[in-house]
């Protein structure tokens, strides 16, 4: 019997549609969270394997998708026969924000090691809920200064939020610094660049100051001075004694017990 690979008027043969999925069960499993991750709203078993290609999901006894069912990052729900991925936190609004960090800062041990100390990146909270940053900013803006609940820390380079922390010094314990304070604060003068090494002289202060040092290039000459000199660290060490209190000691030397 013969085979006929000819092909008909019209019809040309075509590489299958790459999915990005790959072949290996592993792979295609771990495609499966990363999209049902970026999936923002349950869905259908059926839909969401048309549309990431991920025919084996399709198939109820198969081996990724009983995997894909007891994986601890997917969620299903029997009465809507729906799924969606499930993050680390149960976050939904700001107050959600507020309750999660005020938990983390009286329990820091009692959520994920992931979590830095006492505060959490906001990537965390974005994953559990999307627009965890808007609600942030909304949160540190809030006014009075005193009702704020969250601090946060920004990127030096594009000033975004990073981490964020709860605030446990609000309301009446938040006090307004004093106008004399900042009186007393701004009328001292700061000291001038000309009279400030005079100034630290007098007293008994010294300014720090680097000295810069070309590197030499490797001549012939200096590689036969550092061919005499010999090992490194053979030289003898120098000592600089600090401790002028001890006075008749030689640090330089090392104490033995008298027997």
């Amino acid at each position: 019997m013969s085979t006929n690979l000819a092909l008909a008027e019209g019809e040309v043969y075509s590489q299958p549609t790459n999915t990005g999925v790959g072949q290996h069960e592993n792979t295609q499993l771990v495609a499966a969270i990363d999209a049902l991750k970026r999936t923002t709203h349950p869905v259908r078993i059926e839909d969401f394997a048309l549309v990431h290609g991920l025919n084996a999901l399709l198939d109820q006894n198969s081996s990724l998708f009983q995997r894909f069912k007891q994986h601890p990052k997917v969620r299903y729900d029997e009465k809507t026969d729906l799924w969606s991925y499930k993050p680390d936190y149960e976050v939904h609004s700001s107050a959600d924000i507020i309750a999660l960090l005020r938990k983390k800062y009286y329990h820091p041990f009692a959520l994920t090691p992931e979590s830095s100390a006492a505060g959490m990146r906001i990537s965390e909270l974005r994953e559990s809920y999307p627009p965890a940053r808007e609600a942030v900013e909304e949160l540190v803006n809030e006014k009075p200064v005193e009702n704020r609940q969250v601090l946060v820390l920004r990127g030096k380079r594009d000033g975004s939020i990073r981490h964020v922390f709860w605030n446990p010094i609000q309301g009446d314990i938040v006090k307004p610094i004093d106008d004399e304070f900042k009186q007393l604060w701004h009328s001292l003068p700061a000291p001038n660049v000309v009279d400030l090494a005079s100034d630290l002289e007098s007293e008994g202060l010294s300014a720090t100051s680097t000295l810069e040092t070309v590197p030499q290039a490797n001549t012939p000459s200096t590689t036969a001075q550092r061919g005499k000199k010999g090992k490194r660290g053979s030289a003898p060490r120098k000592f600089k004694l600090q401790n002028t209190h001890l006075k008749g000691v030689d640090l330089s030397k090392d104490f033995i017990k008298p027997n």
